[in-house]
């Protein structure tokens, strides 16, 4: 239940006064007051966004989440064509990009669900890919050399690879911009 009263630009607030200062929004005497004791920070007017109303930024962060999920699906595809079949080799190539494949899944059902802890836990996976791909980068740097001829099997792995950390750096980016945050915001009062 909002109010807006004239002053103050349309403020679900009274003028002066305590606007809720202990904890839940309470009045002095234990009262229930009601007003909540912050504004809320999103952009919709103080109303949780409607069911299904993602801001644009999330939506488009978590096609990339699916499109880097693809990504990690050529990289197995790539792992299993090229490179020695033995059994721990198999496992290795199958196991990277499996788990690839479902963190991105998984981290797009979260962001789009609204949980705040996606984005963060989101970022942390951005960061543990950004030292993967830098180290790969230093093996196919250590691979063009004069006396060693890449495949082109590694070469398209190694690209596969930087396609997944742009994708990872865009969707970081789309997910902590301001609507996304309104957005975090207001799913953690609906639940």
């Amino acid at each position: 239940m909002h109010r807006s009263y004239p002053s103050g630009g349309g403020s679900p607030y009274p003028p002066g006064g305590d606007h809720g200062s202990l904890p839940g929004g309470g009045a002095a005497d234990g009262e229930r007051h009601p007003y909540p004791a912050h504004p809320p920070s999103h952009r919709s007017g103080g109303r949780p966004p409607e069911h299904g109303q993602i801001p644009r930024p999330i939506r488009t962060a978590v096609t990339l989440m699916y499109a880097g999920a693809g990504l990690d699906l050529l990289g197995l595809v790539l792992g299993l064509a090229g490179g020695n079949h033995s059994g721990a080799n198999v496992a290795a190539s199958v196991a990277g990009p499996v788990i690839g494949m479902a963190l991105w899944l998984w981290m797009a059902a979260a962001n789009a669900a609204g949980r705040s802890w996606a984005r963060v836990l989101s970022t942390v996976f951005f960061g543990i890919d950004s030292l993967v791909v830098l180290l790969a980068l230093i093996a196919i740097g250590a691979l063009f050399n004069p006396a060693s001829h890449p495949s082109a099997v590694m070469l398209l792995a190694g690209l596969a690879s930087v396609g997944v950390w742009i994708l990872g750096f865009a969707t970081v980016m789309l997910l902590w911009r301001r609507e996304s945050s309104d957005y975090y915001t207001a799913m953690k009062t609906v639940s």
